[in-house]
């Protein structure tokens, strides 16, 4: 079917003014640029298939969404696991720490070092322990030989006669018993005798000596008079003895003593 098609009437008035304007009578109506009627099926079903197309999309889309929700459930769901796992083991790391310092704790507790002078003299150092059992080992380059208490011929005394085996050479050492547990007094008068103690701190050196030193207190059961003056005093069996000019007197062992 064709359009009609109205003509175009132009008023030579507005020609003159560079204008086009139609008349009242003869306006240009939609019917120059009308179509053919296009039959309502068809719009029915280019609707139609743009709907199927929308709901395809849709449901497209809504599968999508599906699918990142569930695998950002997933992966939350990992991370959870992940964190309750790492925060057992901590706690499993921290219970094992916990009881390695409990047990050692104990270990030290149980044990503890002791000095032992040997029926030949000899120093070693035993460790006791509840839990094994630790070998002696040797901690002096001496061996102990006798300690004897001295005491002056007028009863004054204090002082103390130690001898040892220092690589199988007799040694007489003279300390004063005030000064034994006071600083470094023990180590010196051993070093003068060329004695060692086999520590790496003087501080445990130290104390090897004094538990030494407590220990041979112990075994002394031997005392000495020594005369104050050359003539003639009672010795320790309570005999009369004459005293030479040469022989040792108590002044003498307050000089080697200090």
């Amino acid at each position: 079917m064709e359009a009609k098609k109205i003509p175009f009437v132009v008023d030579q008035r507005y020609l003159d003014k560079g204008q086009i304007w139609p008349n009242s009578q003869n306006v240009v109506t939609a019917a120059n640029s009308y179509q053919p009627y296009q039959p309502y099926q068809e719009n029915l079903g280019i609707q139609s298939a743009n709907g199927q197309m929308f709901a395809k999309q849709y449901f497209k889309d809504q599968e999508e969404i599906r699918f990142l929700q569930e695998k950002s459930r997933v992966e939350i769901e990992k991370t959870v696991l992940k964190e309750r796992f790492l925060n057992e083991e901590r706690i499993n790391l921290a219970q094992k720490r916990l009881l390695l310092n409990e047990y050692a704790k104990e270990a030290r507790r149980a044990s503890y070092d002791e000095l032992i002078i040997r029926a030949d003299g000899e120093l070693s150092m035993q460790t006791k322990n509840l839990f094994v059992d630790i070998p002696q080992r040797i901690i002096t380059n001496f061996h102990f030989y006798e300690i004897c208490k001295l005491k002056s011929s007028n009863g004054d005394e204090g002082f103390y006669l130690l001898i040892l085996s220092v690589d199988s050479e007799k040694k007489e050492i003279y300390l004063d018993a005030r000064k034994a547990g006071k600083n470094n007094y023990l180590l010196e008068k051993i070093a003068e005798a060329k004695g060692m103690i086999y520590a790496n701190k003087q501080t445990e050196r130290r104390n090897i000596l004094l538990e030494f030193w407590i220990k041979a207190l112990s075994l002394c059961k031997k005392e000495i008079i020594i005369p104050e003056n050359i003539g003639w005093i009672r010795d320790e069996e309570q005999r009369y003895k004459f005293i030479l000019e040469g022989t040792l007197l108590w002044k003498d062992i307050l000089k080697r003593s200090k």
